[in-house]
């Protein structure tokens, strides 16, 4: 028998499809129809067609031994069906205000003919500024979502290491030797070097470095001191801290000259890290008490004595060379000085020039 075509005697069940789907005859009868009008219903096995779905697509050709027939359908642009992840982010551990990584995830986009693809154009939900027990971020694409796991801790401030300054508040103060410089012609500025010891301080370890400045003042509660002299290689040793005062780094020096009592002011700068703190002890008064004491005189020690009273000079008594109840003497020599002033070495060099002592030798 001599066939002389082929028809579609039932239609598949889905006649409806979105591109990329693949086009299923479940449910489809084809007959093939011979010259003697007598039909066979056709093994499906036996047609052969293009079973893939193209947008604009309007039918399915089907073809047995050159005869062919066609089924109309309907093909709908395609869509995204879900999202999955099926690969976690290398990092799901955040401290709160950190912004989620999506690096290592791996996001497929899952298609209603189950086709999958790998997508990473998707949009991250709630991904930045994360906050402290939040548990999961939210991707998108084309309308569908998935959620990712993470866990966001609280972030705990580092700890600042601060400097921990010394105690200044039991500060004692011992002046070992005190040597007066005068120049009569005016060639160079007079000054006073005090040689002293500052006690009892209580300096804290574990500083990273320790600057020290000394200021001295005729006033027992000087405030907001902006003119602090440094002590270079200083080092607290027992407790005990030794500087030499020189008048000369002090900007006022001047004034000094006409003061009652002096104090002396110490600065302490330690740091720690990028940290630094400071602490300035009270004044403390410098004592004239058993002080040894010189005075030069155009760099020459002066050997001469007075009593600042009278003008009177005295005689040599083989005193001990130290300042006892404000009697002053001079190395190398056993006659004293009476000075009846507190500040006994710039009343001193204030005495001489007061008497015109200008041609001591």
């Amino acid at each position: 028998m001599k066939l002389t075509g082929i028809r579609i005697k039932t239609p598949p069940n889905k006649t409806e499809y979105f591109e990329d789907e693949i086009f299923n005859p479940e449910g489809m009868v084809i007959e093939a129809v011979y010259q003697n009008g007598r039909t066979i219903e056709i093994d499906l096995e036996d047609v052969s067609y293009n079973d893939t779905i193209t947008l604009g697509q309007t039918s399915v050709t089907f073809t047995f031994e050159g005869k062919t027939a066609t089924q109309t359908i309907k093909v709908n642009k395609s869509h995204v069906d879900r999202i999955i992840i099926e690969n976690e982010p290398n990092k799901t551990e955040y401290i709160e205000g950190e912004n989620f990584d999506p690096t290592g995830m791996k996001v497929v986009a899952v298609y209603p003919n189950n086709r999958e693809e790998e997508v990473t154009n998707y949009d991250i939900i709630n991904g930045n500024n994360l906050q402290e027990g939040q548990t999961e971020v939210t991707i998108s694409y084309e309308g569908k979502t998935e959620t990712q796991d993470i866990t966001v801790r609280k972030r705990e401030e580092p700890v600042v290491e601060r400097p921990n300054p010394s105690n200044f508040s039991n500060i004692i103060e011992r002046t070992n030797k005190v040597i007066g410089y005068m120049y009569t012609d005016g060639s160079k500025d007079d000054y006073v070097l005090i040689y002293l010891e500052l006690d009892n301080i209580k300096q804290n370890q574990g500083n990273d470095s320790y600057e020290y400045y000394y200021y001295v003042s005729d006033n027992a509660a000087e405030k907001n001191i902006d003119s602090w002299v440094k002590i270079e290689n200083a080092k607290i040793d027992n407790n005990r801290l030794s500087l030499t005062v020189d008048t000369r780094k002090l900007t006022n020096g001047t004034e000094l000259n006409d003061a009652e009592e002096l104090y002396v002011y110490l600065r302490e700068v330690v740091t720690k890290g990028e940290e630094k703190e400071e602490t300035v002890s009270k004044g403390v008064k410098i004592k004239t008490e058993d002080v040894y004491a010189q005075l030069y005189i155009d760099d020459k020690l002066y050997t001469e004595y007075s009593d600042v009273s009278t003008g009177e000079e005295q005689e040599d008594d083989d005193e001990d060379p130290t300042i006892t109840d404000r009697i002053f003497p001079n190395t190398g020599s056993k006659i004293v000085f009476i000075v009846t002033m507190s500040i006994f070495i710039f009343a001193l060099v204030k005495f001489i020039k007061y008497r015109k002592l200008k041609d001591i030798k």
